[in-house]
């Protein structure tokens, strides 16, 4: 009934409630993940320079250079003094693993609760639209906003309806009393009159 679509409508909001809850929480994952990746991927770039630092500490001019074959060596790579160890790298990469996959969870369960959203809103619409027809055309953003406007009418003119009704109940209810106090009168008054006709009989005997 209406009440049934009301309390619809409550949980709709509800699921809205959450919904924007695990946006802001996708939100921040996404956060968490892109700073832990960076931080990852520039460590990962300072360790690879470190590796070309490292062996191109040991090339000498007139040597040849065991990746390209050159014995001339103008521009050596640096260094890096912020290279981290191969540990160190792990141990990032795998920050920024579980980063990623918070991201993914979170994405999942927000989309998740979208699709149970859509499903709410459609099974709404169509329990409402015994009630109010006409309300499928409306678009699904406004339906809930919508069916506020129109329930709280409906339920309040079904209560009227209702008082009415218990109202006239309860005068049929009167009424049908009295008829079988009157019938019971009746009957009682017809007992005593054919007692009354006996008992004149007898005398006039």
């Amino acid at each position: 009934g209406l009440l049934d679509l009301q309390d619809s409508l409550s949980d709709l909001s509800g699921l809205q409630s959450e919904s924007v809850k695990l946006q802001r929480q996708f939100s921040e994952a996404q956060a968490a993940f892109q700073a832990a990746n960076m931080v990852y991927t520039e460590k990962e770039t300072a360790f690879f320079r470190e590796q070309a630092g490292i062996l191109a500490s040991t090339l000498k001019e007139g040597e040849p250079c065991p990746v390209c074959g050159s014995t001339v060596h103008p521009r050596k790579a640096a260094l890096a003094a912020d290279a981290p160890s191969e540990a160190e790298l792990r141990k990032l990469k795998q920050k920024a693993d579980l980063a990623r996959q918070g991201m993914q969870k979170a994405s999942e369960q927000s989309a998740a609760k979208l699709a149970e959203i859509k499903r709410t809103q459609e099974q709404l619409i169509h329990s409402a639209a015994a009630y109010f027809p006409g309300i499928a055309d409306i678009g699904r953003d406004a339906v809930k906003e919508r069916l506020f406007g129109l329930i709280e009418p409906a339920l309040e003119e079904s209560g009227k309806k209702k008082e009415e009704n218990d109202s006239n109940y309860l005068q049929l209810k009167e009424q049908a009393a009295r008829k079988k106090i009157c019938r019971e009168q009746l009957a009682h008054l017809e007992q005593s009159l054919q007692e009354n006709e006996k008992a004149a009989v007898l005398n006039e005997q």
